[in-house]
């Protein structure tokens, strides 16, 4: 199976210089967890939920960069080093590369052009759909207690909110 058969379509993307609020809408909106950053049309990186939880704001203000005394924007918060992939690469081979750089997604890409991206839900649903479809593929099938995390971060139940999401970015905690 390749990258092309299970990415997500990118139809919504940001540019560079458009605010962190904007970002936070649109991905609200559309109820996706990954944006690609453009600039002039060519991919320059990526935003996550997690990188919009990092932006510095009060409740309901919009995020202001303290040094410049304007709003935030993508390319303040977004991850610029991308490991693109191809359609045509196989899918087992992309999920080790989400695995390892320990990433929610990764741009597809064909000469220089985004075709979408390959997000670790992608990966699940394609294999949900192999064990349904593929009695051999379900033989496979682990048991929770051969691939769960075992580390566990806890936080104390008096813990505000915005410290305990700060640590499981930080953290790189799914």
């Amino acid at each position: 199976m390749n990258v092309g058969m299970i990415m997500t379509p990118a139809l919504i993307t940001i540019t560079c210089d458009e605010p962190m609020a904007s970002a936070a809408r649109r991905m609200r909106s559309a109820r996706i967890r990954h944006l690609p950053v453009t600039d002039h049309g060519r991919l320059v990186g990526m935003l996550s939920d997690r990188d919009v939880l990092e932006v510095p704001s009060p409740e309901g203000e919009p995020a202001i960069d303290q040094e410049t005394g304007l709003p935030h924007v993508a390319r303040d918060f977004m991850q610029s080093a991308l490991e693109p992939i191809g359609p045509e690469d196989d899918v087992a081979s992309a999920a080790g590369i989400l695995l390892h750089r320990r990433v929610g997604c990764l741009p597809v890409m064909r000469s220089g052009s985004l075709l979408g991206v390959l997000s670790d839900v992608d990966v699940i649903r394609a294999y949900m759909e192999a064990c349904r479809e593929e009695p051999a593929v379900r033989a496979l099938d682990p048991f929770v207690g051969q691939v769960m995390t075992r580390e566990i971060v806890s936080v104390p139940t008096d813990w505000p909110v915005d410290a305990s999401l700060r640590l499981a970015v930080r953290e790189r905690i799914h």
